[in-house]
């Protein structure tokens, strides 16, 4: 189902925030100055409101390949308890020198091995909230 609204110009990451809490698939907008044309000429653009989960950071892997600063963060999901559940390894997405900020960032969070399994439920080290 499609739902027309009024014309909104401007402020774009407010109306994508007020629109995502009716729990509508996602957005669409278009160039102000240009009609509508059937197909694709990159004149309309909808934008999804995709599911989002927060994971804690628990460790991250070395390098491989072309890579030359972070293979990828080791994250875990929290239960309500505050254990911690493996949830994958994530890494795709950033440049090089995106990975070599964010590394700079995690170093100085990383625990050792046995005081990661005392704290890291009380206090994570770094959360991510990925973006699909």
């Amino acid at each position: 189902m499609v739902r027309f609204s009024s014309h909104v110009i401007g402020n774009g990451p407010r109306m994508y925030e007020e629109a995502a809490k009716f729990g509508l698939e996602g957005i669409v907008s278009k160039q102000v100055d240009k009609p509508y044309l059937p197909g694709n000429r990159g004149v309309w653009v909808k934008t999804k409101f995709l599911n989002r989960q927060e994971f804690v950071i628990v460790d991250w892997t070395d390098p491989e390949g072309s890579r030359s600063s972070l293979g990828s963060c080791c994250s875990a999901t929290t239960t309500t308890s505050g254990k911690l559940i493996y949830a994958g390894h994530a890494g795709t997405g950033m440049t090089e020198s995106e990975l070599r900020a964010f590394l700079k960032k995690l170093r100085p969070l990383r625990l050792g091995q046995d005081e990661r399994r005392r704290t890291a439920a009380e206090k994570p080290p770094a959360l991510a909230t990925p973006s699909c």
